[in-house]
């Protein structure tokens, strides 16, 4: 589940030095950048990727309100990949010195910054399982899961959402072709897993896709 950015609790109002206001396809940072501060996405969908160009290349992840994307530049004190905006979104700037300087002074500030560095070495796990075991169907279904649980966080109904990506963004994600994701999502759709309208997407049967996602053998074949 998405975390909030910061403690809400005793958070000094100075601990975010701005908000910023980013356009569709606008990027937050570019790979190589300097690492100053962290970033608590208030709304919109934002994508990290792996290029030179920040509009491009290979897709690393995704960031949903309640997330905080830069966390990946603390190590070497430059961003390794770079975000920017799948839709219009909002974040708040969080200068990691200033969070430093809160943290020790606040065990729970503390305690927090620990849980969002694991979340993030978790999210890069995470991201590498599909690669390494999934089929492309399964890819595809864990996906959709996970896209459903991240983007409903706070309206409690998952089932129902906008899926504010391009296929090749998607395939780009899961290692696959734009082509094999199209025909997935047909599949899924004649199997009456999800139905599909546009952008617009629900999932019909949770407990089915769930399986599939998690089968060693399952679903349609699509290599």
């Amino acid at each position: 589940m998405p975390v909030q950015a910061v403690p809400s609790a005793g958070r000094p109002a100075r601990l975010v030095s701005r908000r910023l206001l980013l356009q569709r396809r606008e990027p937050l940072f570019a790979p190589g950048d300097r690492f100053t501060a962290i970033y608590g996405v208030r709304r919109g969908l934002l994508k990290g990727v792996l290029a030179a160009d920040a509009s491009s290349g290979l897709v690393t992840g995704f960031f949903f309100p309640g997330d905080v994307a830069g966390l990946d530049g603390i190590a070497l004190d430059r961003h390794p990949t770079g975000v920017l905006a799948v839709t219009d979104a909002e974040v708040c700037v969080i200068p990691f010195g200033r969070l430093e300087a809160w943290a020790a002074r606040s065990p729970a500030v503390q305690r927090h910054l620990h849980r969002l560095l694991s979340r993030e070495i978790a999210r890069g796990c995470m991201a590498l399982l599909p690669l390494a075991r999934l089929t492309a169907a399964q890819r595809v279904a864990d996906f959709l899961l996970r896209f459903a649980a991240a983007q409903s966080h706070g309206s409690g109904n998952p089932s129902d959402f906008v899926l504010a990506l391009t296929l090749e963004e998607i395939g780009s994600h899961l290692g696959l072709k734009m082509e094999t994701v199209s025909r997935v999502l047909s599949q899924l759709v004649s199997l009456r897993l999800i139905a599909r309208e546009g952008r617009s997407l629900r999932i019909l049967e949770f407990g089915t896709l769930d399986r599939l996602a998690r089968a060693q053998h399952a679903g349609p074949d699509a290599p």
